[in-house]
């Protein structure tokens, strides 16, 4: 009798009931459990889908090797969705092109991270109009006709962008019951993770 493979969901929520107090994440200023990323990954996944996340649809993720970049992703397998990785060294041409090339709905990011790194002051020079969006929560981008919402992980946050702070808040109206039942519709089948090429001779690739 064939085995029915784990998704990406599927396999937290397994590992947090089966080794919950044992480490799963490590960081040199971190750690976290198996429970405690499982929770961590809900959190955002109730955040997706009170945002109005679709499954199926494509979230990026914009950060440098963080906790939460590791939670972002299961949070968004999680919701159903597929998440969209972003090269933290893509420049504002490359950053536009994918965010329209992917189909994002949604986009998790921060700002300055160090004196040459600066993720909003960059997708403000990728996206124009972000600068002058009325509404946050519902983004209508002339370069990104699909992008929703952009989230940022590390208060301040500049224009266009909501705080991660106010889409968990948001989210916890969300209940467990309706996470698990993201959880268990996904077909193993389907589109986890969408990877691009670097982009150095021609325009990224998605994969």
């Amino acid at each position: 009798m064939s085995l029915r493979p784990f998704t990406l969901g599927e396999l937290l929520r397994q590992s947090a009931a089966e080794n919950g107090e044992q480490d799963a994440l490590v960081f040199p200023s971190s750690r976290q459990s198996h429970a405690q990323l499982n929770e961590a990954a809900r959190r955002w996944a109730k955040a997706f889908i009170a945002m109005g996340v679709e499954p199926g649809q494509n979230i990026g993720i914009l950060l440098s090797t963080r906790p939460e970049f590791v939670e972002l992703l299961f949070g968004v397998a999680m919701a159903g969705a597929t998440a969209v990785p972003v090269n933290a060294r893509y420049q504002a041409g490359e950053l536009a092109y994918l965010v329209k090339d992917a189909d994002l709905v949604a986009l998790v990011t921060t700002g300055k991270v160090a004196d040459s790194l600066d993720f909003g002051a960059r997708l403000h020079s990728a996206l124009p109009s972000l600068a002058v969006a009325t509404d946050p929560r519902q983004l209508n981008l002339p370069e990104a006709p699909l992008l929703r919402t952009i989230v940022c992980v590390d208060p301040p946050c500049t224009e266009g962008m909501r705080s991660a702070a106010d889409v968990i808040a948001e989210g916890q109206h969300v209940s467990d019951a309706e996470v698990d039942a993201r959880i268990d519709s996904v077909d193993p089948q389907s589109i986890g993770l969408i990877l691009y090429t670097s982009g150095t001779t021609a325009n990224p690739k998605g994969a």
